[in-house]
């Protein structure tokens, strides 16, 4: 059982990171760059041949993919709750934190990027987003500090030989797949292709 919900972890955070595609690419490969957002000329430029379909595929698939993937944070929490049930309520608690949030501010991005292509990608549209993402941000903020709670959890048990594994399967560990994903290599859906990573690893040694 604990397999299976480390597998949907994989599989939603695979599906997620698609939809990190979907919002960061358009039909001509242009990426979409967080800078943009404070020039028009660039934005609306990378924005001419997104089609508005993407940024709606974006949400629904999100808000499917992020329902899979909550599935084996709860395999973990599952995993450790016998060894400990401190630990297993912090991660469980964090999950919630994070999953809960980070699907509202999932559609709200997508929702941000369609007003912006719908209104003709002009200045006016772009002080429309850029206000919009402003306000949903701390969304996003909070969702990312449950995730941090969870990530430095997991790492704590590990360390301290709570949850009954190989020091060395500390480095299954969003942190440590993150950090050269975004910061070196600037992967698109860097944040999900290491949540898959991490899933991926947790299901050899769990």
């Amino acid at each position: 059982m604990i397999k299976m919900m480390l597998a949907f972890g994989v599989i939603g955070h695979l599906l997620c990171a698609l939809t990190d595609i979907l919002l960061s690419f358009s039909k001509d490969k242009k990426r979409f760059n967080f800078k943009f957002m404070n020039d028009n000329e660039k934005m609306s430029e990378v924005m001419a041949n997104m089609p508005l379909k993407n940024p709606m595929l974006s949400m629904l698939v999100g808000v499917v993919a992020i329902f899979i993937m909550i599935w084996g944070y709860f395999g973990v929490c599952m995993y450790i709750y016998p060894l400990s049930k401190v630990y297993a309520t912090v991660m469980f608690i964090a999950t919630l934190v994070c999953m809960i949030p980070i699907t509202a501010f999932h559609v709200f991005c997508g929702t941000a990027e369609w007003y912006y292509i719908r209104m003709g990608r002009t200045e006016e549209a772009r002080l429309a987003a850029v206000d919009f993402f402003k306000n949903i941000l701390p969304t996003g903020i909070i969702s990312y500090v449950g995730l941090l709670i969870f990530c430095v959890a997991l790492l704590a048990a590990v360390v301290t030989g709570v949850a009954e594994l190989p020091k060395w399967a500390l480095i299954f560990n969003h942190i440590f797949f993150l950090i050269p994903l975004q910061i070196i290599f600037k992967v698109p859906g860097a944040g999900n292709l290491a949540g898959a990573l991490t899933f991926v690893g947790l299901l050899f040694v769990m």
